[in-house]
């Protein structure tokens, strides 16, 4: 995965491989379900065993 070159420029990413720099997922998650459907994901952790991650989705052009 180190070695796979990224192909799209994530919003507030500066990394040129799948794999390049450890920490950016959750900021990337964030950022970019909320430009989406303008609601930040929600993450709840149940039973200090599982974590529960909601994405809500974007809103319908038709709507």
């Amino acid at each position: 995965m180190a070695r796979c070159p990224m192909n799209v420029d994530a919003i507030g990413s500066r990394r040129s491989f799948i794999m390049d720099k450890r920490g950016e997922g959750v900021p990337i998650i964030i950022t970019e379900s909320e430009n989406l459907s303008g609601r930040k994901p929600e993450y709840l952790l149940i039973d200090e065993a599982e974590l529960k991650l909601t994405i809500f989705a974007a809103q319908s052009p038709h709507e």
